[in-house]
């Protein structure tokens, strides 16, 4: 005689316990997965400024001179603006595929890559906040008032770019790019060398920067900054640096750019 079956469903006890497993299951995974893809993307972001570093050496070889500072242009071609100078000089000559200029965690372009490339916009020549398709003025740099490392004078509305062409300022800003006096001189190519060069027995020539065609390979040639919204303290933000040896490296932001009063930072004398 066989038993009739008695199907019994979950009581409301045991679905609500059964969810609270999937839940915390869930929270693990994403806890987990989170940093592997910010790692994923960092890679990603390393071989892209090691791809750049290398174009950015043929460039030097064929024109004697690294590219100049990087400005956004809607003057020139006003129905076809783009970026000129810096990593931008590079396509499509030394670079072919504008992925290369897209960091994985540039959030500044979300939803306007297309625009962005047409542009040939480079998440590694500065920094550039809340894009409006509609208005050409937002692709340019972001502009702030900066201390001039050497002179202590201030320099009001310059832009926020990475790209070390005239010498970076204390928080990693090559914001040196003052109107040129009526000799056609920049402040930064006038006057005595900083003492950190001459303490080493070095000349101006030999400031770690673009302009100069015979820069040392210590000599950083960007840094990446759109990693640091992934940490969750300031103390722990990495940049990702690229250096004219063709070297990468992750770095502490607050460590390597800190720097006592009267001395300047790690960062501008980019000592290995």
């Amino acid at each position: 005689m066989k038993v009739p079956y008695s199907w019994r469903g979950f009581t409301l006890i045991e679905m609500l316990v059964v969810i609270a497993i999937i839940a915390i299951l869930v929270g693990i995974l994403f806890s987990v997965f989170g940093p592997v893809r910010e790692q994923a993307r960092q890679t990603q972001c390393i071989s892209n400024l090691s791809q750049l570093g290398i174009a950015l050496k043929a460039y030097r070889t064929d024109h004697g001179r690294y590219p100049f500072a990087p400005m956004y242009d809607n003057v020139t071609d006003p129905d076809h603006p783009k970026y000129v100078g810096g990593f931008s000089a590079l396509y499509p000559t030394y670079v072919d595929d504008k992925s290369l200029f897209i960091c994985p965690d540039d959030r500044n372009i979300d939803g306007k890559e297309k625009e962005a490339r047409q542009r040939n916009y480079c998440s590694y020549n500065g920094q550039v906040t809340d894009i409006d398709t509609s208005d050409e003025d937002t692709w340019k740099f972001d502009e702030a008032d900066y201390t001039h490392i050497e002179t202590g004078a201030t320099i009001s509305d310059a832009p926020t770019r990475t790209y070390n062409y005239g010498g970076y300022e204390n928080s990693g800003v090559d914001c040196y790019n003052s109107d040129p006096d009526d000799n056609g001189y920049y402040p930064y190519m006038t006057g005595d060398p900083p003492s950190w060069l001459t303490d080493e027995g070095l000349k101006r020539k030999h400031y770690p920067r673009l302009m100069n065609r015979q820069a040392p390979d210590t000599t950083i040639v960007t840094h990446c900054i759109h990693h640091r919204g992934q940490y969750n303290k300031d103390t722990e933000q990495m940049d990702l640096i690229l250096r004219l040896s063709g070297s990468t490296d992750k770095v502490n932001r607050k460590a390597w750019q800190h720097y006592d009063s009267g001395e300047v930072s790690k960062f501008v004398k980019q000592r290995e």
